[in-house]
């Protein structure tokens, strides 16, 4: 009888009894990351708007934060400068820093101990001449305008301090094939040594980045291979350029951290790789990258559709964080219907600021932002 109740058991499939009524527990909800903290953003037009302001330039010292620019009008091209704090707020009136009479053109800035060294070129007759001088904290001129470097139709690409002086990269269309070179200036703006050659040959759009490196610098450049624009690396020295490497198609380079980071025009991407070995990886979407340490700026396209179904875009200029070759977060600053032309940052003491230029009322102009986020 035991066996056939054990033959009736196996042919329902009965199982041993479970209690009823009892309902399983739920899982344990699952964990969300929570959202990051909102940035504190302050913003402002630097420019005046009766003139055409173009080319700006930032760099942080002493945590102040030095803007120039390139100013117009129907009769004189001027470079100008401004100190602003964390906040965005001027710390006295804009300062016309190139000489009035010969005016200047895409001025850059670097820091230089508790202020700046402002660079320019002036055109003249027979060559343009790219002129250095040294300001404090608020614009006040420290020298004399010093010519640093003559050559036909010379524009400064690049500067940064070094231990005992400068490196200043520039290029001159005028030569045959067009040149990039680097040239090494003392502490007080004095040219040494002789210039050394980069690049040599036609370009879509030049651009070098800089970092020092004690006395020498690294460098990162745009030239021309088979047609196509690729971004290089090397090392220099007053004594020549070594370990020279071929990162692979792209423009506009800029250093963060340990690594090279460029962009891709064909389908608006930025990349980054180490720079000792071509390894490009894909960071994010933007055009016009422009980094220092973890701090990363760009620009993207917004499409926005009215209610008449009308289609209208604006560039969004967006500050990133990066977290080694990862996006930690990604923060719109602000939206620039008229597009973001040009953008440089610089960082200080956990601010990011960004000078960029763009159009509006039918003419450009200069804006400044600065980032603060929490960590």
């Amino acid at each position: 009888m035991r066996r056939v109740s054990m033959l009736v058991l196996l042919a329902c499939g009965c199982g041993p009894a479970v209690k009823t009524g009892v309902r399983p527990a739920d899982p344990p909800p699952v964990a969300r990351a929570p959202a990051p903290p909102r940035c504190t953003i302050h913003e402002r037009r630097v420019s005046e708007t009766s003139r055409g302001s173009v080319r700006p330039d930032v760099a942080a010292s002493g945590g102040v934060f030095g803007v120039v620019w390139e100013e117009t009008d129907e009769t004189h091209r001027g470079v100008h400068f401004l100190a602003l704090d964390a906040q965005a707020n001027p710390l006295g009136p804009s300062v016309e820093v190139a000489d009035l009479e010969r005016g200047g053109a895409e001025p850059h800035v670097v820091p230089d101990g508790d202020g700046f060294a402002v660079l320019w070129t002036v055109d003249q007759p027979d060559t343009s001449v790219i002129v250095f001088r040294r300001v404090d904290g608020h614009g006040k001129p420290r020298s004399d305008v010093l010519p640093a470097i003559s050559s036909p139709n010379a524009r400064a690409l690049a500067a940064v301090r070094l231990d005992d002086g400068f490196a200043v990269a520039w290029w001159t269309w005028s030569s045959n094939p067009p040149l990039e070179m680097v040239t090494w200036l003392d502490n007080a703006g004095k040219p040494r040594g002789k210039p050394l050659a980069l690049a040599k040959g036609a370009l879509v759009e030049p651009a070098v980045a800089l970092a020092s490196t004690g006395a020498g610098a690294r460098a990162a450049w745009v030239e021309q291979l088979d047609g196509a624009d690729h971004v290089f690396v090397a090392e220099l020295a007053p004594q020549g350029v070594s370990g020279r490497i071929d990162l692979g198609a792209g423009s506009t380079p800029s250093f963060a951290l340990d690594g090279v980071l460029f962009a891709n025009l064909q389908d608006s991407s930025v990349w980054r790789t180490p720079p000792a070995a071509p390894r490009p990886v894909k960071l994010t979407d933007g055009q016009s990258p422009s980094a220092v340490g973890s701090s990363l700026c760009l620009f993207r396209i917004a499409i926005a559709t009215g209610a008449d179904g009308t289609e209208s875009s604006a560039d969004q200029l967006r500050c990133l964080q990066l977290d080694g070759a990862k996006v930690a977060r990604d923060d719109l600053v602000t939206s620039a219907a008229g597009g973001v032309l040009t953008l440089r940052l610089a960082v200080a003491g956990g601010v990011q600021a960004v000078a960029y230029q763009t159009e509006g009322d039918e003419r450009m102009q200069v804006g400044f932002a600065t980032l603060q986020c929490a960590k």
